[in-house]
């Protein structure tokens, strides 16, 4: 338990390795964490901005301090601390895509963001709005950053996606398992390895970490429950798309359809290339943001 005054620089503390300078929470402090070699330095504002986490409270401990004592909670101001150091994105899957004895690339082919689809008499008429990363069906799929889930609904050939708001930008873990309900389509018992939904509580409003396990990844099946297959080739994937307008909210229902989807947006984007990604114009390409993505 560490604790201190409002206007002293004083702190009792029985973690070992551990500094901290309180000068007044009503105002950002100055936090020096030093162990071993480590020092950093970094500011920090009062629990208020908080919520998730309350790092420290006002407390009564009779009249030996000069002014108001507040506590804190150790592994909750680190957790704090940590969200406020930037931290690398995590890989959604537990390792860089694989097909067959190949390494197979999210920046390739109809695997990469942009490429080609829906062609009508010689011409496309779609392009990709994410990247696919192939994997197994039923491989766990992780948050990339802290975030809160703000969607879940149908979304593909008897897949679904899942919408996470990660604070600087929406993604959406598409092709992912639905759940083991009618919800998303009707239920069929042959299937039910493939339909776990999220795992854990996880539902719409739920708050989640980086790294934290929040899907798996689906089985892709025409309206005649027959696989999907490219060129002979059965596939399984984590589609992965990016928004950058996390002000707005998204329809949850099904009946609203795919809410991220323009089907009339085929050249108005803020920040790619004017296709026909037939996608809200904030789309993002995730391509940079899954090369700078780290395993853990």
């Amino acid at each position: 338990t560490m604790f201190g005054t409002a206007n002293q620089p004083i702190l009792k503390n029985q973690s070992q390795g551990f500094l901290a300078t309180l000068y007044n929470p009503e105002k950002p402090l100055s936090v020096k964490i030093s162990n071993s070699n480590l020092s950093v330095w970094h500011l920090l504002k009062d629990s208020t901005d908080d919520s998730r986490d309350s790092w420290q409270k006002k407390a009564s401990i009779g009249s030996s301090f000069p002014d108001e004592v507040y506590y804190f909670h150790p592994i909750a101001f680190v957790q704090h601390l940590r969200r406020l150091i930037p931290q690398s994105l995590r890989f959604p899957l537990a390792s860089r895509p694989a097909k067959i004895g190949t390494t197979e690339s999210y920046k390739a082919g109809m695997r990469s963001f942009g490429s080609g689809r829906s062609k009508v008499n010689g011409q496309y008429t779609r392009y990709h709005a994410g990247c696919d990363l192939y994997a197994n069906m039923g491989d766990e799929i992780y948050a990339v950053a802290d975030g809160k889930i703000i969607g879940y609904y149908r979304f593909y050939l008897k897949t679904s996606a899942l919408v996470v708001d990660h604070n600087d930008f929406l993604a959406v873990y598409g092709e992912v398992q639905p759940p083991a309900t009618n919800d998303h389509y009707v239920y069929e018992s042959q299937f039910s390895n493939e339909r776990k939904g999220l795992p854990g509580n996880l539902s719409v409003g739920s708050d989640v970490r980086r790294g934290q396990h929040i899907a798996y990844v689906g089985q892709m099946r025409y309206n005649n429950n027959n696989k999907i297959t490219i060129q002979g080739v059965e596939v399984k994937m984590l589609h992965l798309e990016m928004y950058s307008d996390t002000s707005t909210s998204i329809p949850t229902s099904i009946t609203a359809g795919y809410p991220l989807t323009d089907l009339e947006n085929t050249s108005n984007y803020d920040n790619v290339t004017a296709k026909a990604y037939k996608r809200r114009k904030d789309l993002l390409d995730p391509t940079s943001k899954l090369d700078e993505m780290v395993i853990d």
